[in-house]
């Protein structure tokens, strides 16, 4: 796994610009926080208005105000990445509710990032179940619990990822990606109303309509996971990571469709970089 960390210089909170070396995480402890994660490549951010969109949206699902306009957080993120120099690396952006709406934070600031080697790509990942729901799927919101826990799991079972399962036996998401599995040249996915519908998974389902290939959200039984030929995992960071095992169900990582759907996805990376630049 490939990890960046850029010389970071400052980031962004309530309005002021602050030493990098003050930045404290327990700022979020308390209230509820809405994020979002947004990859920069080459000093642009990656599908940036898809990200904002899904920010307003998670707000509106809990009936809080956005503190700012998709413009000036745009402004905030531009300038986040010239303070710092920043090119090639991850950012997060939170609002944070409190119950005192004058303690409300905005902040947005720059994370360690961890990529996928070119031999994950090639061999695909190892991931476990984690029986867990989360409250409100629809809304990327900060879960502490929730993060503790399958951190937990990640490490004790020397994985990449875990893939949740709730507690029908149904598989939604994993804790910080989107998963799909290939049969009979057809691809599935979870119903978008059981998961956090991610950037990189709606661009995948655009990528597929665009080029013929059937794609179905479909409720999968854990148990029948092993009926499936391939699966890969899509988010942010990873981008579309060909899985080799989950459990004991083992899955083809050079699968030809999963393949085809990561250039694919690659491709409509570089058109969007290419418009932005």
């Amino acid at each position: 796994m490939n990890i960046m960390k850029a010389e970071l210089s400052q980031y962004y909170l309530n309005g002021r610009w602050e030493s990098a070396n003050t930045f404290q995480h327990k700022i979020f402890d308390k209230g509820t926080s809405i994020y979002e994660v947004i990859r920069i490549i080459d000093g642009i951010p990656l599908f940036l208005e898809d990200h904002l969109n899904r920010l307003v949206n998670s707000a509106k699902l809990i009936d809080f105000n956005l503190l700012k306009t998709k413009i000036k957080l745009e402004e905030i993120i531009k300038h986040l990445i010239r303070n710092n120099l920043a090119t090639n690396e991850n950012i997060q952006l939170v609002v944070n509710y409190s119950k005192n709406k004058a303690q409300n934070q905005l902040a947005c600031f720059f994370i360690k990032s961890s990529y996928p080697n070119s031999a994950m790509y090639e061999n695909g990942i190892l991931c476990q179940l984690h029986h867990a729901e989360r409250s409100n799927p629809n809304v990327k919101q900060i879960d502490a619990k929730l993060r503790r826990d399958t951190n937990a799991n990640i490490k004790s079972n020397e994985v990449y990822e875990v893939i949740l399962v709730d507690n029908r036996g149904y598989i939604t998401e994993g804790s910080r990606s989107n998963i799909f599995l290939v049969k009979d040249e057809c691809v599935f996915t979870p119903p978008f109303s059981r998961v956090l519908p991610g950037i990189t998974l709606q661009y995948i389902f655009k990528c597929c309509k665009e080029n013929n290939i059937p794609i179905i959200e479909k409720s999968i039984q854990a148990r029948e996971i092993n009926n499936y030929e391939a699966a890969f995992l899509t988010g942010t960071s990873p981008k579309v990571l060909p899985i080799n095992r989950i459990g004991e169900a083992q899955f083809d990582p050079q699968s030809p469709l999963l393949q085809k759907i990561r250039s694919l996805y690659n491709q409509a990376i570089s058109d969007y970089l290419k418009f932005r630049s």
